[in-house]
């Protein structure tokens, strides 16, 4: 729908706003947050609630906790199931090498290329604790939900 629209001459997009109007269209932050933490040597995955719009994801955001020495692995993935498994759209697949984050007392702010997802798919976090202790997990995945547009 957003190709279409942006391919649009002036004439074409006056007569679509005649026709239609935006019912909804936003900026939203999906946080996951775990206080119990990811138990070591274990992976844990959490998942957002059904996105039943059209969305593009923005950004990836991770606060990782102190002592980790880098053994504590982020995979964001964009899916179509809450199974627990790694399946669906890893969001940095597009233009890294590494398909997971990770670090060390510190916020990693990861800005992706904003693909249109369809709608009924969930974001996906797992989080892999390679290291000997609980750590807790606190992610944010912040999404742009593209309008949609009823007839008048």
């Amino acid at each position: 729908m957003i190709k279409e629209l942006i391919e649009m001459n002036i004439e074409e997009m006056a007569e679509f706003r005649r026709k239609y109007r935006a019912l909804y269209g936003s900026r939203i932050t999906i946080p996951f947050f775990e206080s119990d933490g990811v138990p070591p040597n274990a992976i844990r995955y959490y998942f957002s609630k059904i996105i039943d719009k059209p969305f593009a994801v923005e950004k990836v955001i991770f606060a990782f906790p102190s002592g980790t020495g880098k053994t504590f692995r982020i995979y964001p993935l964009v899916s179509e199931d809450r199974n627990n498994t790694p399946t669906g759209y890893n969001l940095l697949s597009e233009y890294s090498e590494s398909p997971f984050l990770v670090g060390d007392a510190q916020e990693v702010i990861v800005h992706v290329n904003p693909i249109e997802f369809r709608p009924k798919k969930y974001i996906k976090i797992v989080a892999e604790n390679g290291s000997p202790a609980f750590r807790t997990m606190d992610a944010r995945i912040e999404l742009v939900i593209f309008p949609t547009y009823k007839e008048r």
